[in-house]
């Protein structure tokens, strides 16, 4: 199936409804980015100058609600006990038919399983409704928490690139790792449902 084809996709998990985000959501994925701004400075490439702004979380939103070109699908994860924002996930397309994934969580829903839950979750829908031959992800030398998340999913380490992102809390260049995975045969069992909404 080319990824492009596909409108949007809704998968539930045991602990959640991943789905694509709305505008709607903005206040609570701006509210959870915001408490959490120090910790993605420190962590994520993307987290420049301007992008802790209400205006680009919104433009985040509106960019997830047009689809990308390419196929690149965005997923806001809530709870399904009490609906609240959890996880930030998807999948973006690096060329060829390889994707990468990442993930945020919100403050009050670290250290519970749910980033490795929705991110599985996600890995699933990538090599089984969009059918990607290789997933891929990153994450900064010393990220620790997030370097567990990946080892749980199973990912295989492949190279360190030397300075190979801005970490922008110190302004210096650091150390990225990364990893591949190019079957979902190695994720931990899960309970998931994907529902494609065309």
């Amino acid at each position: 199936m080319n990824p492009a084809d596909i409108k949007n996709i809704t998968i539930e998990t045991p602990r959640l409804i991943l789905r694509q985000p709305t505008m709607d959501d903005l206040d609570a994925i701006h509210t959870a980015k915001v408490a959490v701004w120090n910790d993605l400075r420190r962590w994520m490439s993307w987290t420049a100058d301007g992008q802790e702004t209400r205006e680009a979380t919104e433009q985040f939103v509106k960019k997830s609600l047009a689809r990308w070109d390419d196929g690149s699908l965005m997923f806001a994860a809530f709870r399904r006990d009490n609906g609240a924002f959890a996880i930030s996930t998807g999948v973006n397309h690096k060329g060829e038919n390889i994707f990468e994934t990442g993930y945020w969580a919100a403050p009050d829903q670290k250290g519970q399983g749910l980033a490795t839950e929705a991110t599985n979750a996600v890995i699933r829908v990538a090599f089984n409704i969009l059918a990607v031959d290789a997933v891929t992800i990153r994450c900064f030398t010393g990220n620790e928490p997030s370097k567990r998340v990946i080892e749980k999913l199973g990912f295989i380490y492949t190279h360190t690139k030397e300075k190979g992102a801005m970490q922008f809390s110190s302004g210096q260049m650091i150390d990225e790792i990364c990893y591949r995975m190019d079957s979902p045969d190695k994720l931990p069992a899960l309970d998931y449902r994907a529902l494609e909404i065309k």
